[in-house]
Order: C-alpha cells, then sequence, then structure tokens
C-alpha cells in the first residue's frame, strides 16, 4: 500500500510513525517494517500526525508507547492529509517541470504513576498517564503487562528507553493496546498535540521493535533549517527543487490550511511555512532522538542558573519576561523552579505581552540553543529584535543575545 508523493516515496495512506511496542504473549516479535509522520511546529506547540502499521511473528495483543515532554491532547487523524500533501507537491513541481525527476525519488502518590485520561478512539484503546520516577513506570508496566516479564528479550530494551526518557525530563506518556498477528496491520491514524519549545519527533523508543524499517517524517515550520542539521545521520532529503538541488518547499499558512487545517491554525494567517520531507532505511535501532535529546537535562538546568544570574540586576520587568520565556523547559529541570520564581518575585504584575508569534518565536530560539543548535537561535534572536514588540521583551531579547553568546 504505497503513496507514491512527487517528492516522497513510501508515504503510506497507511503509516507509522515512531513508537515502541512490547508483546504481550512471550516468545513473540514485534517488527516495523515503516514508520512515517506528518509534524506541524510553531516554536511552542507540536501537532504529531501518526498512524500504525506493524506485525508480530505470531497472534498477540501488544501495547505501543508514545513518549512526551509535556501532556498530550488525542485526537483522530484524518487520512486526508497525506493525499492533500501529495497534491500540495504534485502541483508545485508540475508547473515547474520537475515532476518527473521528483516522482522518482519520491493523580496519586508523587513516585506513582498517574492515569490521566482513557479513551476509545475508533479500534485505538488509549491511557494517557504520567510517571514521576522510572521505577514506577516499570512496575505499573508490569502489572499491565501480566506475569514476570524480567525474562523477556525486550524488557531489557524497555528499562534503557524509559531511563533515556526519564533522564530528558520527559514524564508522559500514551499507551495504545493493539491486536498484532504475522499480517502487516494498518489502523485509523492519530493527531498528538502538546506544548514543547523545540520540534520534537522520538526514535529512541523504536528501539524495542525489532528488524530493518523505513522511516518517512515531513515537517512544517517556520524555519525548517534547524530541523535540516538536527537529523540523525542515515536520513535523506527527499525534496528536489526546481535547481536540481535538495532542500525545502515554502507555503504560506493559508495554503497550509488546505492541506492540513489544524496544522495551520499553529501559524498566523499569511505566515510562511517551510516543508521538509526525510527518509530514513535501516536498523530499527536508535540512541538519539530528533533533536537529540540526551543531556537536556544538564543544558536547561544551566540555562536557568546563567538567566538567573545574569538577571538579577536587570529590571523587573525583563527578569519576568525572561522567566517566562524560559518556563516551557520546567519539564526537564522541575528541582530550578525557584530560580524562575526568583525572577518574577521583583515584578508586581505580568508585563504587557508581545504577539503571539513574537513570543513563539523567541521561544523556538531558545528551543534551537537548548538543542546545541547556537548559531541558529542567536539568528532566530537577531531576527526577532527586528519585529515591533513591547520595549521589555525587546530589551530581553538583547540580553538574551548576550548572556547566551557563549552558552
Amino acid at each position: 500500500m504505497r503513496w507514491l508523493g512527487l517528492c516522497v516515496v513510501v508515504f503510506c495512506a497507511s503509516v507509522l510513525a515512531d513508537r515502541g511496542m512490547v508483546p504481550l504473549e512471550p516468545r513473540i516479535r514485534v517488527f516495523e517494517p515503516e514508520q512515517n509522520a506528518v509534524i506541524a511546529f510553531n516554536g511552542e506547540e507540536e501537532l504529531l500526525y501518526l498512524t500504525t502499521g506493524v506485525r508480530a511473528s505470531g497472534k498477540t495483543a501488544a501495547i505501543q508507547l508514545v513518549p512526551f515532554p509535556t501532556k498530550p491532547e488525542v485526537s483522530k487523524g484524518e487520512i486526508g492529509v497525506l493525499r492533500a500533501i501529495e497534491r500540495f507537491l504534485w502541483r508545485r513541481m508540475l508547473q515547474r517541470r520537475h515532476w518527473k525527476a521528483a516522482q522518482d525519488a519520491a493523580g496519586t502518590l508523587r513516585n506513582a504513576v498517574q492515569v490521566l485520561q482513557q479513551q476509545r478512539i475508533g479500534s485505538h484503546n488509549l491511557i494517557t498517564i504520567k510517571a514521576n520516577e522510572k521505577e514506577a513506570l516499570l512496575r505499573w508496566l508490569k502489572r499491565r503487562l501480566g506475569g514476570r516479564i524480567e525474562n523477556r528479550a525486550w524488557f531489557r530494551r524497555l528499562r534503557h528507553i524509559i531511563s533515556h526518557y526519564h533522564a530528558c525530563g520527559f514524564r508522559y506518556w500514551v499507551l495504545d493496546e493493539v491486536q498484532l498477528n504475522p499480517n502487516t496491520r494498518f489502523v485509523e491514524p492519530l493527531v498528538y498535540r502538546f506544548r514543547c519549545p523545540f520540534m520534537f519527533y522520538p526514535l529512541v523508543v523504536s528501539s524495542l521493535m525489532e528488524g530493518e524499517t523505513t522511516i518517512t517524517v515531513a515537517a512544517f515550520s517556520a524555519d525548517a533549517a534547524p530541523f535540516l542539521k538536527a537529523m540523525p545521520k542515515g536520513f535523506k532529503n527527499l525534496l528536489l527543487l526546481p535547481n536540481g538541488k535538495r532542500g525545502v518547499l515554502t507555503l504560506s499558512s493559508d495554503q497550509l490550511k488546505s492541506i492540513w487545517r489544524n496544522a495551520a491554525d499553529l501559524f498566523g494567517s499569511g505566515e510562511t511555512v517551510e516543508l521538509c520531507i526525510y527518509r530514513y532505511k535501516g536498523d530499527v535501532k536508535f540512541e538519539s532522538d530528533i533533536p537529540e535529546t540526551v543531556g537536556m537535562r544538564k543544558r536547561v538546568a544551566g540555562l536557568f542558573e546563567r538567566l538567573a544570574k545574569a538577571s538579577s540586576d536587570a529590571e523587573a520587568e525583563i527578569a519576568w519576561v525572561l522567566a517566562d520565556l524560559a518556563e516551557d523547559y520546567l519539564f526537564a529541570a522541575p528541582d530550578k523552579a525557584h530560580l524562575l520564581k526568583q525572577m518574577r518575585k521583583r515584578c508586581q504584575k505580568a508585563p504587557e505581552k508581545a504577539k503571539p508569534e513574537v513570543v513563539a518565536a523567541i521561544k523556538r530560539a531558545l528551543g534551537y540553543i537548548i538543542c546545541g543548535l547556537k548559531d541558529f537561535g542567536l539568528k532566530t534572536l537577531r531576527g526577532v529584535s527586528a519585529r515591533s514588540m513591547p520595549k521589555h521583551y525587546l530589551a530581553a531579547v538583547k540580553f538574551l543575545l548576550t548572556a547566551l553568546k557563549n552558552f
């Protein structure tokens, strides 16, 4: 079941994005022959569009796991999103007479697990949970999976994956119970919406699976360059431009509305959006996500400490703005919340807010810096400084340019 876009190959009408999966039956292996996703990101929020196609070596129930930095909202996805991207690419490339080449390329105790929501969406049986402690999550999964699972081949990988995301500050997971057999099964798409200051795509969690995989991921964002830079080794750009080079396509948020309306709502009317499409073929085992999340807690803690120290002599409104901009990263370093509180306490009331698109751009710049893309972050901050905004926000941007130059 292939969906042949002009610049996208195997962007299926039935597709799988990165999730981990564990079988409930012993001696059953789970395979992930394909993974695909569509992402929309504006600097503060992300929409992650996923569908599923997996198989097992025998009949079994299995639980899919997807990690998130903040609590996600889950809703049914529209299958037409993928076809709409195809039509958009076809028109763009056909007009430029490069269609053939493109087609060829184409709630309990702190240490316990809290069940936040249970819901059914079509054939999906979904549970959204929050786990503050990794061992508590493992115990909860053991009870959920039934019996002793320590000797299962995938249990060591499961422990490693949970430890990885816990170290990154990720406390939220969505579990989806499905039925598998040796034939690849496809189910209706889901969309996860969550707050995040950087464009995120989980790869490490797929290491629960076995064998080779093909991953195709498309991303809509205000600036695709940092996402391209963050691509792990083995991912190849699939977009062939009219000049014969591979890169990104630009469109307006109004054009995006005809492709994926909910994604267009993340951006301002008439705002420029960039589309990139990448593909990976190879082993399903990954050591890092997109972007690199290893060491994120240390980097966030360092950011909070630097901002708190450097802003101690700044005007109260500037310190408040800096704390507000950095707050989205509390998931990674909750023990540093007191630093942001100190930065705010000198300001008796919240100062005037900048326009949402300005705030999103500044947060996007901070996200680049935290993810190790400092040059992109500083460039974005310099661009934001030319926009219209309250004077205390402009002062905060200039403060960040100085304070994070050597971060």
